[in-house]
């Protein structure tokens, strides 16, 4: 990674290929629907050519390039609640895969402690 006087990380190439051929890396794509800077086409063909299996590209209409700090503040919460909310979905998945797996665990132990102790 390069540090920019303006203190951005841009990630090397290598770290973008990883990330858009993992298919087990989640990814939101957040474009504002009225960004002059950038075309929101670029943003659909990196959503495209993403292959993770749990991706989303959300565009957001009336919004302009800096979503979560050239716009209103309404706007800057719109944009934040919509990403929190899409975390803690994939966050409670994750946690509900971890609870089941944990439990399957427990159960299979339980089962042959008890087919042990009736040999």
């Amino acid at each position: 990674m390069q540090f920019y006087s303006n203190w951005r990380i841009i990630p090397s190439q290598d770290v973008i290929d990883a990330a858009f051929k993992r298919p087990d890396i989640i990814a939101q794509f957040s474009h504002g629907g009225d960004d002059k800077v950038t075309d929101k086409d670029v943003s659909r063909k990196l959503h495209d050519a993403a292959a993770s299996r749990d991706k989303t590209l959300k565009l957001y209409p009336g919004m302009w390039h800096g979503l979560l700090y050239e716009e209103t503040s309404e706007n800057i919460n719109i944009v934040f609640a919509v990403i929190i909310n899409w975390l803690n979905q994939r966050t409670d998945q994750a946690a509900i895969s971890w609870l089941e797996r944990e439990l399957k665990h427990q159960n299979y132990e339980s089962l042959k402690d008890e087919e042990q102790t009736s040999i």
